[in-house]
């Protein structure tokens, strides 16, 4: 209930804060990459609007909250000073606790499955060819598209994109000879 006090209280201060949260609760909870929320507009599936408990107004969907660059910096600000993230400016990544990560997917109720979707889009852009000189990048990438793996097999996941981001993270473990990793 504190979380989603929280959280309704950054929505109302900057409208899209619940939906950028949303879609970090998808993520591994550590160094998630700012980049993966400026990726152009068109990689963000549309659509995407959580529903908060308790409130009467709609939220703004992630779409629109992506493609104004201004409005997306106000709403992490809000979600940071409102300590429902920690946002490392020297490394533009962010933290999410796991109790606020869970509190922010029971927002998107029976819409799960296409909080998935849009969580194996955004890697899926961001994610390089797994070739040496991009290995930096996969690395940073990899405990996220690792927690979308999961979510892909427990939603029964059949789409293309979702297949290629699978493709992507085992054959980059592969070349880092991190079999065991890369089997499942």
């Amino acid at each position: 209930a504190t979380f989603q006090s929280a959280i309704a209280t950054a929505e109302q201060k900057a409208p899209g804060a619940t939906a950028v949260l949303c879609l970090a609760a998808f993520f591994a909870p550590e160094a998630i990459p700012d980049e993966l929320f400026r990726l152009s507009v068109d990689v963000c599936p549309e659509e995407l609007r959580p529903m908060p408990t308790g409130t009467t107004a709609p939220t703004r969907d992630l779409h629109s909250v992506v493609a104004d660059t201004m409005q997306l910096d106000e709403a992490m600000g809000v979600l940071d000073r409102l300590s429902l993230i920690d946002f490392a400016t020297t490394t533009r990544t962010f933290t999410v606790h796991r109790l606020v990560q869970a509190a922010a997917r029971d927002l998107v109720s029976d819409a799960v499955a296409r909080w998935v979707e849009g969580a194996v889009a955004v890697l899926n852009a961001a994610f390089p060819s797994p070739e040496f000189k991009n290995w930096p990048q996969c690395e940073q990438l990899l405990p996220h598209a690792q927690v979308v793996a999961q979510l892909i097999v427990e939603h029964e996941l059949t789409s293309e994109p979702s297949a290629r981001l699978l493709h992507l993270t085992a054959y980059y473990l592969n070349e880092r000879a991190r079999y065991t990793e890369a089997q499942p």
